[in-house]
């Protein structure tokens, strides 16, 4: 509805404050999917919304220059993201109504008791910051070093492939709640990696480029599960899910401010680059301590 609306809106001030109705479904569609998850799929679901996330923005801002100058203009491309939307809606009219599972609350100790719920929130806000941050100065940083607009743009394209190349691999692998903190940790190690390579041998570019691509789309669907491997109440999960998204897109949302005021207070990108390092380190550390808590819990 948000979507028609947008279309027919008659002003640049009522599309942006149609956007604020179409910004609240898109975030209570993201925190609803673990908990349907949750309480009708199995965990490698996770992986596949993640991979439906991922490929849906990029199928959508790869086709909306095209249909708008198919169509003469940008309202019919909104118009169409919107009835494809209604169309996505139909499949779980015919989701069975079965029962649900998880849903005890009796089973775990309420969310706000357990003193672990901020390590998730930790690692989605900093996994979003790396990936925000990377995915909105690379193709940026690397003009500036004399790249051409267009291999800079591939640049760009390449981290967003190989995230959902790293989302796609890692659901099948990271079954158990063990498996999760150890796949975290080795995600976080890569994303390290890569995050100092671009600092320390930028001209293997392509090459940290694919590994941060990887490393940030496997940990975005690891932290996702988190709470479906921390809670068996549903409620809990949709919780947790949703403070991490909260705090996570805030986190993201800031990070590429910080780090353009970075480059340009040092002249360069490597510092900024070494911020992300910095902020991948910090990754780490988190995983690990999530994953020792786990083991003596």
């Amino acid at each position: 509805l948000s979507g028609v609306a947008r279309a027919a809106a008659p002003s640049a001030a009522a599309v942006s404050a149609i956007g604020i109705p179409l910004g609240l479904a898109t975030g209570l569609q993201t925190a609803l999917l673990p908990v349907v998850t949750k309480e009708r799929f199995g965990q490698l679901a996770t992986s596949v919304y993640v991979i439906g996330i991922s490929v849906g923005s990029g199928v959508a801002l790869a086709a909306a220059a095209p249909i708008a100058a198919a169509t003469g203009g940008w309202r019919a491309a909104v118009l169409a993201f919107a009835a494809i939307t209604a169309l996505l809606a139909v499949p779980w009219l015919f989701v069975r109504r079965g029962p649900q599972t998880g849903t005890d609350e009796r089973t775990t100790p309420s969310l706000w008791r357990r003193s672990a719920v901020a390590l998730p929130i930790a690692i989605f806000s900093l996994q979003s910051a790396l990936f925000f941050g990377l995915s909105t100065w690379l193709p940026s940083a690397y003009i500036e070093r004399g790249w051409t607009a267009t291999n800079a743009g591939l640049l760009g394209s390449g981290l967003l492939v190989s995230s959902v190349i790293g989302s796609a691999a890692i659901g099948p692998v990271a079954r158990s709640r063990e498996s999760t903190g150890h796949w975290l940790i080795a995600s976080a190690l890569v994303a390290v990696i890569a995050s100092f390579g671009l600092v320390v041998v930028p001209d293997a570019g392509w090459a940290w480029t694919m590994l941060a691509g990887a490393s940030t789309g496997a940990l975005l669907v690891l932290a996702l599960k988190l709470p479906l491997d921390l809670f068996e109440n549903a409620r809990d999960v949709a919780a947790l899910s949703g403070f991490m998204l909260a705090f996570g897109y805030w986190t993201g949302g800031a990070a590429p401010f910080v780090l353009g005021v970075l480059r340009d207070a040092s002249g360069s990108f490597s510092a900024s680059f070494a911020a992300l390092g910095a902020l991948s380190l910090g990754l780490l550390v988190v995983a690990v301590w999530l994953t020792v808590r786990g083991r003596a819990a």
